[in-house]
């Protein structure tokens, strides 16, 4: 569930989220439903969905409140950027990631994980 891909502004990107999981899950028949999410860091704006590091680290830190708060089991897209995805997804596709290509934490995120 990708509310970027989706065309929804970071203040609405949660709420979508919710609603996606919450129709999958009805229709999933009690079966679990486990999501994976993420936004991007850098690259093209996709209809209101605006890629750059504070939207990512926003949309994180709410992400991960709202999928503990829900007991919700998730996959996050991505742990690290590939650069290399650049040339055949365009420049959004090489910046996904919680830790740069160098292994470096970019700005914002750390407070996801009750870091400053």
């Amino acid at each position: 569930m990708f509310p970027y891909w989706e065309n929804q502004d970071i203040s609405k990107s949660i709420k979508y989220l919710e609603s996606s999981y919450n129709k999958t899950k009805a229709a999933a028949g009690g079966k679990e439903v486990i999501i994976e999410t993420g936004w991007p860091s850098a690259g093209a704006t996709h209809g209101a969905a605006v890629a750059n590091p504070a939207n990512a680290a926003y949309y994180l830190k709410a992400f991960t409140t709202w999928a503990r708060s829900h007991k919700v089991r998730y996959f996050y897209f991505e742990a690290f950027d590939e650069p290399w995805k650049v040339a055949p997804e365009g420049e959004v596709g090489g910046h996904w990631g919680i830790w740069d290509a160098n292994g470096q934490m970019k700005p914002g995120m750390a407070a996801s994980f009750g870091k400053r």
